[in-house]
């Protein structure tokens, strides 16, 4: 048996190095930094289905390997609501005791989820995904961002981890995984019963009196290894497996498999689509994300795109639910920009190379002669042509701008420098190349 107590200590300072990092992420100010969010491993998933990157399906495999051999050291170390989790339940309510296992609840949650994501939606995620509630609640003080964070955190005061041993997806999979892992904790015999372990245990997974430390809901956090006072409490290298219970295994199976049937079931319905397309204000969206229909299966709402735009275009929906969208009221998107592409952890916004995005129609202008003043009152201007970074506007000999409409990529940038707003920008179907119909 592996025993070493300065594991804690490794654990802590990683755990907040990740979670300054994360919180500089969704600040504003750490554009570069913002990059490191793509080691999540929800956003991993969905970038996986949704684009197949082999980025994705190489960091998803990695999060699993590492699950399968030593547990579920993600959700300690890399998870930034895990951690803040950790840092708002240093001062607990409540004392913390032995908890029962729902193991058949959270198996259906993460059917749902997976319901969900096989019907196409991002729906379950934008709920449940960790890393999702972490970046809209620090990022937004809308109520869909904010109810949330804070709700887990107050029970946080009084039960540590409960969303990540009851709730959360992400957790469960992992915890599968992490069920029959090749290094797991385990209690020696040496162990005297003083029930330090479990005060200190968030997940409520350690009964000394009995032996068990049960290692799928077990956060990897190394609490009880430290706390240990006669260093009982290591991991072991488990060599031989030991057998399913084949009842046991039917019904778990069962629980995930009637959550995914459930979770299908329920996109079907439309509630989601409907929840989402009414929190809409503008219906124009970030260069990349092609059709609404499609960039809703994919955007989880985590806001890392809103803070990392340079011009704060990108906006979250109405209250905070539903995919984020572009408000071209008070600024435009700039041609030589594609960051939000790049940025963007699950593929929903297409990270597209700048010529491409550049020829990318992602909103149409209309222009309104009656409201120009070089029509109405002869006024030199030429504002409009001298912005349009795509030639749709040029101006005619006599200095009125000439609007061509196949050429217009619906940056905004017109509309804002026009001084009587004879251009306005409206939302298309769907974002296509200029030039293609």
């Amino acid at each position: 048996m592996f025993n070493n107590g300065n594991l804690r200590k490794i654990r802590i300072l990683l755990a907040a190095l990740f979670l300054v990092l994360s919180l500089v992420c969704f600040s504003g100010f750490g554009a570069m930094a913002a990059y490191v969010m793509h080691f999540e491993c929800a956003p991993a998933i969905l970038s996986w289905i949704s684009g197949a990157s082999l980025w994705a399906i190489a960091l998803v495999l990695v999060q699993m390997m590492i699950a399968r051999f030593c547990g579920r050291v993600y959700c300690s170390v890399l998870c930034p609501l895990g951690i803040l989790q950790d840092v708002s339940g240093v001062i607990p309510l409540a004392k913390n005791s032995v908890r029962r296992d729902f193991a058949n609840v959270r198996l259906f949650i993460a059917g749902a989820v997976g319901g969900l994501l096989f019907s196409a939606s991002a729906a379950g995620f934008f709920f449940l995904d960790p890393y999702s509630i972490f970046g809209r609640g620090v990022s937004s003080f809308l109520w869909g961002g904010t109810i949330p964070l804070a709700v887990i955190l107050l029970v946080t005061l009084f039960k540590r981890r409960a969303f990540c041993t009851y709730i959360c997806p992400v957790g469960t999979l992992l915890g599968t995984l992490s069920r029959n892992s090749m290094w797991q904790l385990k209690i020696a015999d040496n162990c005297v019963n003083c029930g330090k372990c479990v005060k200190v245990c968030p997940a409520g997974c350690v009964e000394p009196g009995k032996k068990i430390l049960d290692n799928e809901r077990c956060l990897r956090c190394m609490e009880c290894v430290s706390a240990c006072p006669v260093r009982a409490i290591g991991f072991e290298r488990i060599r031989e497996q030991t057998s399913v219970n084949r009842r046991n295994f039917i019904i778990r199976c069962g629980w995930a498999f009637g959550g995914f049937v459930a979770g299908f079931v329920f996109s079907k319905t439309g509630i989601f689509s409907r929840l989402f397309k009414n929190s809409s204000r503008s219906g124009i969206y970030p260069p990349g994300a092609a059709k609404f229909e499609l960039f809703e299966r994919k955007c989880t709402g985590c806001l890392l795109c809103t803070k990392v735009c340079p011009q704060k275009i990108i906006v979250p929906a109405k209250n905070g639910i539903g995919p984020v969208e572009l408000d071209l009221s008070n600024s435009y998107c700039h041609y030589d920009c594609n960051r939000c592409g790049n940025i963007c952890p699950t593929g929903a916004i297409r990270k597209l190379p700048l010529p491409t995005k550049q020829k990318l129609k992602i909103a149409q202008a209309k222009f309104a002669p009656t409201v120009c003043i070089v029509f109405q009152e002869g006024v030199k201007c030429g504002k409009c042509a001298k912005a349009c970074p795509a030639g749709a506007v040029t101006l005619r000999k006599s200095g009125a701008p000439r609007f061509n409409a196949k050429h217009c990529i619906g940056c905004g940038a017109c509309h804002i420098v026009c001084p009587t707003k004879a251009f306005t920008i409206e939302k298309i179907s769907e974002q296509v190349p200029i030039g293609n119909k």
